[in-house]
């Protein structure tokens, strides 16, 4: 790809996918000082799109204060308002990595209000390893259809990935382009953390034999097929159950929920607790009434 196509492709992408999910609030972009969010708010920038940049500090790295500084100078460069969140992360219950993403998201959540969206630079050579990892570990339809492009956060607020459809290779040359500096986090390097092991030992043998990203992405896209049609079964057993809004949350009826097939239960829970901007540690904790 020239640098001309590449100068025009990413600015093109990200904007084309704020005018398919237009935010009603502000847009924040999640700034960690890595290269894929380094070089999505320097496009917003060039772009002339108002922007806030939010870095979340996990406190996991001796050099945690150094990446928020770094942050706050580059946002500063280009005049977009910084907000930095400390957060302390909880490793039980699914380990450093899901404890540090579940801070994440709560961080965000601190500070957006309803109808604010807030942009990742997740790329799609992330959402191939996001695939095959949640192969690896058993995942059904939803789990493989893999990170999903716009999704609701609760609480009124959302969350967009212009990015899925762009390689790291194409980012790389942008900011080089651009002479940009971002931060490598020591942590990409550690093998013993599944996405490094599977990033350094398999994606690049694989990719000497197939164009792994893009077979994802096509596989990616036909899994979001199926996990529409699921949610519409799933919107209509919920209308069928008697769904009511309550003074604390929404009920439905046990009597109806009960005569459902297992699988229809199953697919109904899940659908209900994410349109309540549910994680997955809370769709975990629903397999106890699955199993009824």
């Amino acid at each position: 790809m020239t640098i001309s196509t590449y100068q025009k492709r990413l600015p093109e992408l990200i904007q084309a996918s704020l005018q398919c999910y237009p935010a009603q609030g502000r847009l924040w972009v999640g700034f960690s000082g890595g290269l894929d969010s380094t070089v999505l708010l320097h496009v917003l920038h060039k772009c002339e799109i108002p922007v806030l940049a939010v870095h979340v500090h996990h406190g996991l790295s001796e050099s945690a204060d150094s990446w928020q500084a770094h942050c706050q100078a580059f946002s500063n460069g280009l005049n977009i308002p910084f907000t930095a969140l400390r957060v302390a992360v909880d490793k039980k219950g699914g380990g450093l990595e899901q404890g540090a993403r579940l801070a994440r998201y709560r961080a965000f959540g601190d500070v957006m209000s309803p109808g604010d969206q807030i942009l990742l630079g997740h790329h799609g050579d992330d959402q191939a390893e996001t695939f095959l990892l949640r192969l690896l570990r058993g995942a059904g339809v939803l789990g493989l259809a893999g990170m999903a492009k716009w999704r609701p956060l609760g609480s009124g607020a959302s969350l967009l990935r212009p990015l899925l459809k762009v390689g790291r290779a194409e980012l790389e040359d942008w900011a080089r382009e651009h002479n940009l500096s971002w931060i490598d986090d020591e942590s990409n390097s550690d093998e013993g953390l599944d996405r490094n092991f599977l990033r350094h030992r398999i994606m690049a043998p694989l990719g000497e034999r197939w164009s792994v990203r893009q077979r994802v992405a096509q596989a990616v896209d036909n899994l979001r097929e199926s996990v529409e049609l699921l949610q519409e079964l799933a919107l209509a057993d919920l209308n069928t159950c008697d769904l009511k809004r309550e003074r604390l949350g929404e009920s439905l009826s046990l009597k109806v929920f009960s005569a459902l097939s297992r699988a229809r239960r199953k697919n109904l829970l899940r659908y209900w607790v994410q349109r309540q901007g549910g994680c997955h540690q809370n769709l975990s904790r629903c397999k106890r009434l699955w199993r009824k």
